[in-house]
């Protein structure tokens, strides 16, 4: 068993993008374990499934969890996704590492969706409140709304007598790629170009390319893009956009070790 699993939990729709999110971790880290766990919510109440990944311990007994979404293409990066982490909760001293979201025109103060932790210590202390907050989801009182999964996350924190993280840059969590094209249906194919710009590095792309190396990843691509009109194209514009930025890799290393010279 690995130190690390990284999970995800799923409903409705969302479950077209478990097979190649798992076959994505597999591929780029194969020395990593993975779940996603499935449930029966109404395919419009996307956000309580995703205030459950906070709410219920994941399966096994792996020292760090790190919990992030489906819709989530996990890159192998030069520092190691497990390794990022470590090196923040070594410097904050908590027994979790996530990013505050302040003052942002979509949605209140919170926390990313995006959260890795040191299981027991998280999930021993943050027992009582995670129960209290089940039952207001599972009842429906709480968790519909946009974003309330990573508000109800940052007053898990607070309400379990934890501090609360800095401020870092969110595109250096996402660990990979991430189909963002359901917050630009209504922006031009010029934003969303400019945003994968911005997250996806020439080099990101190079290896989300190499996925396409290995034949199970090519089968269930396919497979995918027979679910919806939605995910084939995110397929689609993802392929051909890192089939084009791949190709800068040599000029971006060079950028890279420039800005380190400095």
């Amino acid at each position: 068993m690995s130190d690390l699993l990284i999970f995800t939990v799923v409903a409705g729709a969302y479950r077209d993008y478990a097979p190649l999110f798992q076959k994505s971790i597999e591929i780029q880290y194969p020395e990593y374990d993975h779940a996603v766990s499935e449930m029966d919510f109404p395919p419009e109440d996307g956000v309580l499934a995703a205030s459950m990944r906070f709410l219920t311990e994941p399966p096994g007994d792996h020292k760090y969890c790190y919990a992030t979404d489906v819709d989530m293409f996990i890159i192998r990066e030069d520092q190691p996704l497990i390794n990022f982490h470590l090196d923040e909760i070594g410097k904050s001293g908590l027994c979790y590492s996530n990013s505050r979201r302040r003052k942002e025109k979509r949605g209140s103060d919170r926390l990313t969706g995006l959260h890795f932790v040191e299981r027991r210590p998280w999930y021993d202390a943050t027992k009582e409140r995670r129960e209290y907050w089940l039952e207001k989801v599972i009842h429906g009182k709480y968790g519909k709304g946009p974003f309330e999964d990573e508000i109800l996350l940052q007053d898990l924190v607070v309400e379990s007598g934890l501090n609360l993280c800095g401020n870092t840059h969110l595109a250096s969590r996402h660990h990979g790629i991430h189909l963002l094209f359901k917050h630009y249906r209504n922006h031009s194919r010029a934003t969303i170009k400019q945003q994968l710009l911005m997250r996806i590095s020439p080099v990101m792309a190079q290896r989300y390319i190499q996925n396409f190396d290995d034949s199970e990843w090519v089968k269930l691509e396919a497979e995918a893009k027979t679910k919806s009109d939605r995910l084939r194209y995110e397929l689609d514009v993802i392929y051909s956009f890192c089939r084009k930025r791949e190709k800068q890799v040599e000029t971006w290393k060079k950028y890279v070790a420039s800005q380190q010279n400095i």
